[in-house]
């Protein structure tokens, strides 16, 4: 459940991305890293997420592929 004074898992992730450096101001103008899947929702598990437009179509791709590997 989200809260309002609590960020989102995207709102976090565009925060770290941006104070690691590995991500730019400019580069949320043509895309905003989000997550792509989330298993296990509200326990422990995996949350993958893509940083570029590219690794996020490579993660969707994977996961509906089911193959576990980047082409």
């Amino acid at each position: 459940q989200a809260y309002r004074y609590r960020l989102s898992l995207n709102e976090w992730l565009i925060g770290h991305l941006l104070a690691t450096d590995a991500i730019t101001e400019a580069d949320l103008a043509t895309f905003h890293p989000s997550v792509c899947n989330r298993l296990d929702r509200n326990t422990s598990g995996i949350v993958l997420c893509g940083k570029t437009l590219s690794g996020s179509q490579a993660l969707s791709r994977i996961i509906k592929d089911r193959t576990g590997r980047y082409r």
